[in-house]
């Protein structure tokens, strides 16, 4: 007589493993995740491309009036995009001085860094400058870098969040 340790399922176990693996293809290829667009100033799609969530997308631009490099980030959480940190090398002329109720002030180097703002929108327009004004760049990290104020210079951009199924 032959005790149960498992063995009467050992028939149907190759079919229950090819069933289980099929079922996890399809629960990953329908599972919804963030997408950021950006869209050029005539409305045509410029970039199209799924994103963990908490990537971070890195806008860097030359202030105007104090012509300090500043550095936006923010992170794609819950289908928006949100102001996680700003490092700018100056705090005149409209540069930020708040970082509200929970955010944080600090230095790093050369660096002043406003950490956790909590602001956030599914819609973010990016004005880009030129070669004089702005030098705007756009990362998305690990792959992505555009020196747009070559590509789009005095336009605008806009950078949307949505949510696509499926893999990467």
């Amino acid at each position: 007589m032959k005790t149960f340790a498992g063995g009467g399922l050992s028939p149907l176990a190759p079919f229950l493993r090819r069933a289980l693996f099929l079922l996890a293809v399809i629960f990953l290829g329908t599972l919804p995740v963030p997408a950021v667009q950006i869209l050029r100033q005539d409305g045509k799609l410029w970039v199209d491309r799924k994103v963990l969530p908490g990537q971070e997308i890195v806008t860097v631009y030359t202030h105007s009036v104090e012509q300090t490099e500043v550095r936006d980030v923010v992170r794609v959480s819950g289908g928006a995009l949100w102001t996680w940190e700003t490092w700018t090398k100056s705090q005149n002329a409209g540069l930020p001085t708040d970082t509200g109720l929970w955010g944080r002030y600090f230095f790093r180097d050369q660096w002043q860094i406003y950490q956790g703002m909590r602001t956030s929108s599914r819609r973010v327009l990016w004005r880009v400058g030129d070669a004089f004004f702005g030098k705007n760049i756009v990362e998305i990290p690990p792959d992505f870098e555009e020196k747009v104020f070559l590509s789009f210079p005095g336009q605008r951009l806009l950078c949307t969040v949505s949510w696509r199924p499926g893999l990467f």
